[in-house]
């Protein structure tokens, strides 16, 4: 009931959501909703490993759901979080001390296939920042870059990336790493002014020995013929789950 009143609500409404004596703090009422529903009620990324300890890098972390999900389904695992947006930063930060996770490093940079450089990045308030150039006159903020590849010394039990359209340029930036990785999802943006790519993503992972499954995400275009729906700039979402 309480998830079905924030998404009637009005967008980017700030607030707080007590999840068993914790609570998470967001920046869009709407957006949390919808995205509590599908990690903790839906479990669409729920997953099984025989390691007790397992190594999780949150790419694209946002205000923390799931790697809030992974840790409390994996008390004794090690999670990375890597999140651009400083707004949304401050929350995930807020949101990981709540609950006093030990082993759980954060960093404020976007993944990028370059160290320690700056781009543009234009924050929506929520769940959409991106480092592509939303076609208005938004002026973007400047952050930081780092290579995820980095990070992949050692096994990856599961690797999220949710990065809004640099799907593609990370995992091209990952490629030799890929075989240290079990469990990867990726949500793939199909973008009305970018070139779509999704076939290269897919032969990266058959490439490298991955199975995959698809799975549509919004925004639903009942007539994709005749009219395509958009979601900020967006017409289609789609969830990449991979495993070997």
């Amino acid at each position: 009931m309480r998830l079905a009143r924030l998404k009637k609500g009005a967008r980017y409404r700030m607030g707080s959501f007590d999840f068993q004596g914790q609570e998470i703090h967001y920046s869009d009422s709407v957006s949390f909703a919808y995205t509590f529903e599908e990690i903790f009620l839906n479990r669409i990324l729920d997953f099984e490993t025989k390691n007790p300890n397992p190594f999780i890098i949150d790419v694209g972390a946002n205000i923390g759901l799931v790697s809030i999900f992974c840790k409390k389904k994996y008390p004794s695992a090690e999670l990375v979080c890597i999140e651009a947006d400083p707004l949304i930063f401050k929350l995930l930060e807020q949101n990981i001390r709540s609950f006093a996770f030990e082993q759980v490093t954060l960093i404020q940079k976007a993944a990028w296939d370059k160290d320690d450089s700056t781009l543009s990045f234009f924050g929506d308030g929520a769940d959409g920042g991106t480092l592509l150039s939303p076609g208005s006159n938004k002026k973007g903020i400047q952050v930081n870059t780092m290579r995820l590849s980095a990070l992949i010394v050692k096994p990856v039990d599961f690797l999220k990336i949710d990065i809004e359209g640099a799907e593609l340029v990370v995992m091209q930036e990952i490629e030799t790493k890929l075989g240290f990785v079990q469990k990867i999802f990726i949500e793939y943006h199909s973008y009305r002014s970018k070139e779509q790519d999704l076939n290269e993503i897919l032969n990266l992972l058959k490439a490298h020995g991955f199975l995959y499954h698809l799975e549509q995400f919004h925004p639903h275009s009942a007539k994709p013929f005749m009219q395509l729906n958009y979601f900020q700039d967006i017409h289609q979402m789609i969830g990449i789950y991979a495993w070997k």
